[in-house]
């Protein structure tokens, strides 16, 4: 079961590793945006060591609601319903803070027997719903703050 972890605290700007870069590719995530927020994010393989074959891109195009997956858009309500991966195919694990040491970074353990497709469709599946949860989060917090 391959491992990623995401580098940084900020999953749209960070590198995205495996914990075992003989077997598995390593991504960059590298997010465009301006005020009003994300526009793109792109998940885009390192290069630097590319014995893999196999070589896929992906992004999440934010103002159209898409997953693009080696060039093909995917509305997000299309993958919500027909998605053929299942809760069992990856475990996401959220950055851990700690008090007096530093924090534990988000990982992702994805299944042995998934096709690169749906590794990277997981990937960007697990950027987008974290990040969502954070402006509500956020969105909240302003709201109580406003009353």
């Amino acid at each position: 079961m391959p491992t990623y972890t995401f580098i940084s605290k900020d999953l749209l700007n960070t590198a995205f590793l495996p914990d075992e870069p003989e077997k598995w590719m390593g991504y960059t995530i590298k997010t465009t945006s301006n005020v009003l927020g994300p526009k793109i994010t792109y998940l885009t393989p390192n290069f630097l060591h590319n014995n893999f074959g196999d070589v896929l891109h992906g992004a999440i195009d934010w103002r159209q609601n898409m997953f693009i997956i080696g060039g093909k858009s995917i509305r997000l309500e299309k993958a919500k319903a027909g998605s053929p991966v299942h809760a069992d195919d990856a475990t996401f694990t959220l950055r851990k803070r700690r008090m007096f040491r530093e924090d534990d970074p988000a990982f992702v353990n994805f299944s042995s027997k998934l096709a690169l497709h749906d590794m990277v469709f997981l990937a960007l599946v697990m950027i987008y719903s974290e990040t969502k949860r954070q402006q509500r989060k956020e969105k909240a917090a302003l709201a109580v703050g406003a009353q």
